[in-house]
């Protein structure tokens, strides 16, 4: 009897393409919360009128013209083997620095251009035996979008915006390949600082990467498949943040707000020491935002918490939007 699908035991893998779209054996896997990869097709009807009885569109003049597939996926953070999603994510040529002679190895992935760069991406839905009931294929996978996001008593959680080429369920499953004790970075671990100032009182946090891409390129010739997707326009980095409201939110949010007064953002997570004085470390670097809110409301008798966003630019002096990830890993 066939066994049923479990999300319980899902696997979840990646590997690098060298042509987009071309599948590659997938080396390097993930612990997911979720996923919402799918197979999308793209159906023409023949709308012909005839001399006939009235009846249903003739299903031999129906055809499968195109096809493609999306989703987003969802993870925890972790501390080691997170560099992969960093580099196609951001897309810049990341960097990737021995800390003091020690374990420690500092990445840090700067925003670039994702044109050239594609995953194969595998998901393998297993019963709860773990074997395996079926395995879904992505080739040409994109990141579109990134957002990380923290709360209060969480973990620090990521989900990625994918676009793919093709879903196929003929490629193999890839034997899963998971990092060796790798942990995640919690709201403890946690600081936000406006502007090189530490900011009290603020409960979550969320910073969005978007990058803005022509997704629909299919062509004559190429059989229903499109295109790689081809940047369009400027990437955009927006976010929000928690406080509660006190007279050091004046200064750090309220009067930026007010006067579209210009702050570098960073928001990093220190987890424990691999050696020496070096932690495992997640920092990004927004370096300059212009807060877009408003001013605080009174909804009833509990505290002032208003919800703060913002929008991210270039500001020709602190460098480019980036992530510093810090971990055991010797290579990205």
């Amino acid at each position: 009897m066939p066994n049923t699908a479990t999300g319980l035991t899902t696997g979840f893998t990646t590997g690098e393409e060298t042509v987009y779209g071309t599948p590659v054996t997938c080396d390097r896997s993930i612990e997911i919360l979720s996923e919402s990869l799918q197979r999308e097709n793209k159906i023409v009807e023949s709308k012909g009128l005839r001399s006939q009885p009235i009846t249903l569109r003739r299903g031999s003049r129906r055809a499968l013209s195109a096809r493609h597939a999306k989703g987003d996926v969802g993870v925890e953070v972790p501390t080691v083997g997170f560099g992969r999603w960093l580099k196609h994510a951001l897309g810049g040529t990341p960097t990737i620095v021995q800390q003091g002679a020690t374990a420690a190895w500092l990445q840090t992935h700067t925003l670039g251009t994702t044109q050239g760069r594609s995953l194969t991406v595998q998901k393998q839905l297993r019963d709860s035996a773990n074997a395996l009931v079926q395995q879904f294929t992505y080739h040409g996978s994109k990141i579109l979008s990134t957002e990380i996001t923290i709360s209060v008593d969480g973990l620090l959680e990521a989900k990625f915006d994918v676009d793919c080429e093709d879903e196929d369920t003929t490629t193999p499953a890839a034997t899963m390949a998971y990092p060796a004790a790798a942990g995640s970075f919690n709201f403890s671990q946690g600081l936000l600082k406006i502007g090189a100032v530490q900011v009290a009182k603020v409960n979550d946090a969320t910073i969005k990467l978007d990058r803005k891409s022509k997704t629909d390129g299919w062509y004559l010739g190429t059989g229903g498949l499109k295109a790689e997707p081809v940047e369009n326009d400027y990437p955009e980095v927006e976010g929000s943040l928690g406080f509660e409201f006190d007279s050091a939110a004046m200064a750090a949010y309220y009067n930026r707000f007010a006067a579209d007064t210009p702050a570098e953002l960073i928001l990093e997570f220190t987890g424990p020491i691999i050696a020496s004085t070096f932690p495992y470390l997640f920092r990004v670097t927004v370096p300059e935002v212009r807060f877009t809110g408003e001013t605080p409301k009174v909804g009833g008798p509990n505290l002032v918490m208003p919800k703060v966003p913002f929008q991210g630019a270039f500001d020709g002096t602190l460098g480019a939007f980036k992530v510093e990830y810090q971990s055991t890993d010797i290579a990205v």
